[in-house]
């Protein structure tokens, strides 16, 4: 069953969209029938003639949620982003790609036509465990326009907008509840390169964790009830590691506390610590 607010006329559509999102986050159609609604909505166009309008009013006018000048982050929770990009004219050639590992709902407008390939990484590949060198292939290759839905639901599919024939908008919903901690990047001939932490908030906090360890200076306590608290299961986890290096009190507490969480990606890479405990290893 969909949860929509009573008052959502009234209210501002991003809040709206945002509670009916959390209302019912664990049902991916339920999801998706949200945000295809939302997608069909005039919000998009009320959107841009207000930040114009701001603008021709004031010169000095910033557009709030901008993220450089493409781009614009609307909705950044920890279960969701909602992001519109806005595409220019380009065509395709060989370019590198990035294996995310999370569902995705892409949303199409403009008078133009898009190109999208699909990939597929092979599906032994564990997004968590980064291999240089795997191949990856291409399932498809479509045209999209207005009004066209993208959804990207297996971990081991990606979407790629890979040519524009004029300037088009995607509105894309990311799921980012069981996120994985590692991002791959693919080099133009499809070929993993590197990886990297998929939360920079999470790879800055454990670099300063590292930089402590190494100088020998005690993380206060405070630094670590804040990190505990966190909405990224990154952030714990880091946390959590560094308690038990440094032989922690609590360590073992919030470990166990973290492996029965009702967050899929703490619970499990709090388990995968405590295997590797049980092992031998830390």
């Amino acid at each position: 069953m969909i949860w929509l607010p009573g008052d959502a006329v009234s209210r501002n559509p991003l809040e709206t969209l945002i509670e009916s999102l959390e209302r019912n986050a664990e049902d991916w159609a339920s999801l998706g029938a949200i945000f295809l609604e939302h997608a069909k909505s005039d919000f998009l166009a009320e959107f841009i003639h207000r930040e114009l309008d701001a603008a021709a009013k004031d010169s000095d006018h910033v557009v709030r949620r901008g993220v450089g000048q493409a781009s614009f982050t609307l909705v950044n929770t920890p279960d969701f982003e909602y992001s519109i990009r806005i595409l220019g004219t380009f065509s395709r050639k060989p370019r590198m790609v990035k294996w995310l590992g999370m569902p995705q709902i892409i949303a199409v407008k403009g008078p133009y036509t898009l190109t999208v390939r699909n990939l597929e990484v092979p599906s032994l590949c564990d997004i968590e465990q980064f291999v240089a060198g795997v191949q990856i292939s291409e399932c498809s290759l479509r045209d999209v326009q207005q009004g066209d839905i993208l959804v990207t639901e297996n971990r081991h599919r990606i979407t790629d907008i890979c040519a524009a024939t004029g300037p088009m908008i995607a509105q894309i919903l990311t799921y980012r509840r069981a996120a994985p901690n590692l991002v791959w990047t693919f080099s133009p001939e499809l070929t993993s390169l590197y990886c990297e932490q998929s939360s920079i908030t999470a790879s800055r906090f454990r670099n300063v964790m590292r930089i402590a360890h190494a100088a020998g200076v005690v993380v206060p306590n405070d630094i670590y009830e804040m990190a505990l608290t966190s909405h990224s299961p990154q952030v714990v986890l880091t946390a959590i590691q560094s308690m038990l290096a440094s032989g922690h009190p609590d360590s073992f507490t919030a470990l166990h506390s973290a492996a029965a969480s009702d967050q899929p990606g703490l619970r499990e890479g709090a388990n995968a610590v405590l295997d590797a405990l049980f092992s031998g290893g830390r």
